[in-house]
């Protein structure tokens, strides 16, 4: 019955758009996502870049997708509204799975670039996960087209070329390298977010404590346990920062007098007062290394994540593989030990290996010459 009813929703997208498409293209660039009701960082910052060409309209449509009634009635509405303004569009820029990208047929001239919401891609995702538990049916895959009509797939390195061309199940040579501009954020913007958060948690100015930016990827459908972690790090030594994922509904929040939880700030920002970071598959890591920050994994569900969603690198033959730990006893007495900033930074060169100055620039720069070519 599912897939009947997705049948006939593509069916009805189809002729609708078939409509739109009759709109003469404009000189608009189109940027959508389904991460975030608000516009992202990237997207903001990519937008001021691309208005600056003064050539083009820019359209920013921003949606998460609610699993009630209400919630899948409004994003129908807002699927319509993208398909109306694709139809105008020279270029499409994404950074996440969009229903309407990916299924219907478009004018022969647009061009669309996914340029994903994550630097490289620690766990695995989209194709690569069809046949795990956590993973997409390969049947519903299908017939969502799921991750196609890319012309080009942005990537900050050698390394992740691999993991992006298995999980969109795309030609390699249609991945550019090119960085997300959240790196040129992290490497300007972030050092004077410092004082905006010290002011507005004041316990993080106490120099008798290290402060400890703890950022855990989302777990489908189970909670991660905060409990055990906060119990590990001593009240008297350590300030806890601890920023979800926005997307996990299952972990309950553990209220102590030397822990943080911030929903105001963006975990980037953190990095300006962090003196650990402890993540797990995210590719915040990957960030957090391209801050300088001491960067420490904790994984104690390893084997049990590995069979659910999969992962694309072996964190034992990692340059940073003694800063990875299953108990969180070890890594807690790991952090009081000398860093090795050498293989941080050797780590941070494997994901992250192209020019790292103007990426936002760069990037613009690229999506500009994409639409120039409908001229």
């Amino acid at each position: 019955m599912k897939k009947v009813i997705i049948r006939i929703f593509i069916f009805l997208m189809h002729v609708i758009y078939n409509i739109f498409k009759l709109r003469k293209t404009k000189k608009q660039i189109t940027l959508v996502s389904r991460q975030s009701n608000e516009e992202t960082l990237d997207f903001r910052m990519l937008r001021l870049a691309l208005k600056k060409s003064g050539k083009y309209k820019i359209v920013v449509l921003t949606k998460k997708l609610e699993k009630s009634f209400f919630g899948i009635s409004e994003y129908i509405l807002h699927i319509i509204k993208q398909m109306w303004n694709f139809a105008a569009s020279e270029v499409i820029v994404t950074d996440s799975y969009s229903i309407p990208v990916s299924v219907l047929k478009h004018k022969e001239n647009l061009k669309i670039i996914q340029i994903w919401h994550a630097i490289s891609a620690i766990k695995k995702f989209g194709y690569q996960t069809i046949g795990l538990e956590d993973g997409a049916k390969k049947e519903i895959a299908e017939l969502m087209r799921m991750h196609r009509n890319y012309d080009y797939v942005i990537s900050p390195s050698i390394n992740t070329d691999k993991f992006f061309s298995e999980a969109f199940d795309i030609d390699i040579k249609k991945i550019v390298r090119l960085g997300l501009p959240r790196i040129d954020y992290i490497k300007r913007t972030v050092p004077n977010k410092k004082k905006d958060i010290e002011n507005s948690y004041p316990k993080i100015l106490d120099d008798t404590k290290k402060n400890i930016l703890y950022v855990p990827t989302m777990r489908k459908n189970r909670p991660v346990d905060l409990k055990k972690f906060i119990e590990a790090f001593n009240p008297g030594e350590y300030t806890l920062i601890i920023k979800l994922h926005p997307l996990d509904v299952f972990t309950k929040k553990i209220l102590c007098r030397n822990v943080i939880y911030d929903t105001d700030f963006m975990s980037y920002d953190f990095l300006s007062v962090a003196d650990y970071v402890i993540s797990d598959y995210s590719s915040f890591a990957v960030e957090a290394a391209l801050a300088g920050v001491p960067l420490y994994f904790y994984i104690a569900d390893y084997d049990e994540y590995i069979r659910k969603t999969g992962v694309n690198i072996d964190f034992k033959d990692e340059i940073i593989s003694e800063y990875v730990m299953d108990d969180i006893e070890d890594l807690a007495i790991k952090i009081k030990g000398e860093y090795n900033f050498d293989k941080l930074n050797g780590f941070r060169n494997r994901y992250i290996d192209l020019n790292m100055d103007n990426c936002t620039y760069n990037l613009a720069e690229f999506i500009i010459k994409q639409a120039n070519k409908n001229l």
